[in-house]
């Protein structure tokens, strides 16, 4: 008896490093594949509007937070370095893209000196002339 659960103790051990290595090795191609990501918006000449920036943001943000889980609960910094360098190629997707898009804004008007533009609000109704 005392044999078997050693051999379903090696067995486990043996099945925990695979999941471990096949983790490190997953998460590691995933930071190389937000290069072609970040090479794509950056091209854009527009304001990068295939570029979903609330996904871009939450998943950075959800590493982070798996960062903070891998070093206060799991501490474990393999973990804490691989979701970093996630949330680091997420977060850069989502810099870019705001980036390109408040670039590709068109320039307010003139304004009162302070940055804002200068608007008039006129009440309107539809039919109806409108009294200012």
């Amino acid at each position: 008896m005392q044999m078997l659960e050693m051999h379903m103790s090696l067995d486990h051990d043996l099945l925990v490093r695979a999941i471990s290595i096949a983790c490190v090795a997953c998460n590691s191609l995933r930071l190389l594949v937000y290069l072609p990501q970040i090479a794509a918006v950056a091209r854009d000449r527009g304001s990068a509007a295939a570029s979903c920036v609330t996904s871009w943001l939450f998943w950075a943000f959800s590493h982070g937070l798996t960062a903070v889980y891998g070093a206060e609960v799991a501490r474990d910094p393999l973990l804490v370095g691989m979701t970093r360098g996630n949330g680091a190629g997420a977060g850069a997707v989502a810099a870019l893209t705001l980036a390109k898009r408040r670039a590709a804004r068109p320039p307010l008007a003139a304004g009162d000196g302070y940055g804002r533009a200068s608007v008039a609000i006129v009440p309107w109704r539809v039919g109806r002339s409108a009294s200012v």
